[in-house]
């Protein structure tokens, strides 16, 4: 019996020691297991990220086709959903308005410059009129009769100043022969008072030796002061002829000085006229440019708005859209104002795109290339979101190009984003909340 209960303990203790041996290697496992966790949790770093929902957009979204002066529907040359370039015009407005006053200005534009040309001729004295200008070349008839009107103008006008000129000129000449011919009287009257007073002299001489009588003496006397009178005659003749031969001058400086100062002022005048009538050529030119509407971008149009021939359209109405067709897409998102702090532009990002199985096209990387500067509000909610931030992202190119998949991107399509606002450990994920607790728990009140 006694046997019997020893060979019982003994195989209770092999027994004990054999179920002891691996629950000791379980409990070093486990225990190895939990240290390398713990370590892991301590070290090891993990993404940070606020997850929010958005969509693809176009950057810079649909182009609204609008026109600014407004008119008359003459040609609607696209219908909705068709593919256009950039360029291609999508509508014509009626052009006869603008093209009556283009054309009419044009004209007075012309007529200007004609006008200019003629009076730089004027000025500078030329003998013709030179029409260099690009209006007013060609075989035009309207701009030959133009030209035709500036030089019988040129013509008139000058063979008038040609004419005073010469008046002023015939009437200098004559002065000029008075003068020579008063200049020769004098001449032979001054030898012939200088003969008279020799004579004179000599009478005397004879009178005081009573040669002669007073009455020959007093004669010959009475000769050399005429002759005097007449010398001092002349020379008061020949100091009027130089007064009018002045005053002549000076009329003929005064005319000439009239009329160029008037040529300047006309061509000053006419100068800015022509500075004017430029300025509304160019508008109009502008406006006719634009009775063509075309498409800034090309695309697909969309939500065409205008269908009749000769209906009106109102200046700046919407017409149509134009749907960009790029591959620069971009996503747009909204956050909670709480978790604006947490990010900024220049942050990665992560997208999923809910369009697509995740085993297909996983997370995308993306940069945060906008936030916006206010929040906005949503009284129905629709984001979500009754306040909000708009976040925009742009997909990494290379990160599509990595993927063994053929993705598209579409305007609408809805997306996951991940916005990475940093890295924190697993311990400190666990511990946040309970260090969060005691910091509001022993904060006074």
């Amino acid at each position: 019996m006694l046997n019997n209960n020893e060979n019982y303990n003994n195989q209770l203790i092999s027994l004990r020691d054999y179920i002891n041996k691996p629950i000791k290697l379980a409990y070093f496992f486990i225990i190895i297991a939990i240290s390398i966790f713990f370590i892991w949790g301590c070290f090891a770093k993990l993404d940070s990220a606020i997850i929010a929902r958005g969509v693809v957009i176009i950057a810079g979204n649909r182009k609204e086709v609008q026109h600014y002066e407004g008119g008359i529907i003459s040609k609607i040359l696209v219908e909705e959903g068709q593919k256009v370039k950039s360029g291609d015009i999508l509508m014509i407005l009626d052009k006869s308005s603008i093209e009556g006053i283009l054309h009419t200005t044009l004209t007075l534009l012309r007529s200007r410059i004609a006008i200019e040309k003629r009076l730089i001729a004027e000025i500078t004295n030329l003998d013709n009129i030179s029409f260099d200008h690009n209006l007013l070349k060609g075989v035009d008839k309207e701009v030959e009769i133009i030209k035709n009107n500036q030089i019988n103008i040129f013509l008139t006008k000058r063979n008038e100043f040609e004419s005073n000129m010469l008046s002023f000129n015939e009437e200098k000449s004559k002065i000029f022969i008075n003068i020579n011919g008063i200049k020769k009287q004098q001449d032979i009257f001054q030898d012939n008072l200088k003969i008279q007073e020799e004579k004179l002299s000599d009478i005397k001489k004879l009178y005081e030796k009573d040669v002669i009588s007073k009455h020959n003496m007093l004669s010959i006397q009475r000769e050399y002061q005429e002759m005097q009178a007449r010398v001092a005659y002349l020379k008061d003749q020949e100091l009027t002829l130089n007064q009018d031969l002045e005053k002549l001058k000076a009329n003929i400086a005064s005319f000439k000085n009239k009329y160029y100062t008037n040529l300047s002022k006309e061509y000053e005048n006419n100068h800015l006229e022509i500075i004017d009538l430029e300025g509304k050529y160019k508008h109009y030119l502008n406006i006719l440019d634009r009775t063509n509407i075309k498409s800034s971008v090309s695309g697909i149009v969309t939500d065409l708005k205008v269908h009749t021939i000769g209906g009106i359209i109102r200046p700046g109405e919407t017409l149509m859209y134009i749907v960009p067709d790029t591959d620069n897409f971009i996503i747009e998102t909204n956050i909670a104002p709480h978790e604006i702090s947490n990010i900024k532009v220049g942050n990665l990002a992560k997208v999923s795109l809910d369009s697509y199985k995740q085993r297909l096209v996983p997370r995308l990387s993306a940069d945060i290339i906008y936030i916006s500067a206010d929040s906005l509000k949503s009284e129905k909610g629709s984001t979500g979101l009754k306040e909000y931030y708009i976040v925009r992202l742009k997909i990494k190119p290379e990160s599509l190009k990595s993927i063994n998949y053929d993705v598209k991107l579409y305007p609408g399509m809805p997306v996951t984003a991940f916005l990475i606002r940093g890295t924190r450990t697993f311990m400190e994920y666990m511990l946040s909340p309970i260090i969060e607790s005691f910091h509001k728990a022993f904060k006074e009140q």
